[in-house]
């Protein structure tokens, strides 16, 4: 089943969410400043959310001081904004 990424928020969050998040495998939809990831399956979908996660996360003082948090397999907020896994037909 289809799974997407949308992408929300803050023009430079989603910014760094979209680089943080891998798009190799997926298509990319830009809606004004927001982004829509779409993968192939769910599975892909929270493997690219959690390798953005862990992308942010090694810049420690970067992540404490944005008040970032990450939902495994459900969301991961970051300064403004937020990546969130919905399904998709």
């Amino acid at each position: 089943m289809k799974t997407s990424i949308y992408i929300n928020g803050q023009p430079m969050g989603n910014s760094t969410l979209k680089i943080a998040i891998q798009t190799n495998d997926c298509e990319v939809k830009k809606h004004f400043q927001n982004y829509e990831l779409l993968f192939n399956t769910k599975k892909e979908a929270v493997k690219a959310l959690s390798d953005g996660y862990q992308y942010l996360k090694s810049d420690t003082e970067d992540w404490e001081n944005s008040c970032a948090s990450y939902q495994r397999g459900t969301v991961l907020n970051y300064d403004a904004s937020y990546a969130k896994i919905i399904k998709t037909n």
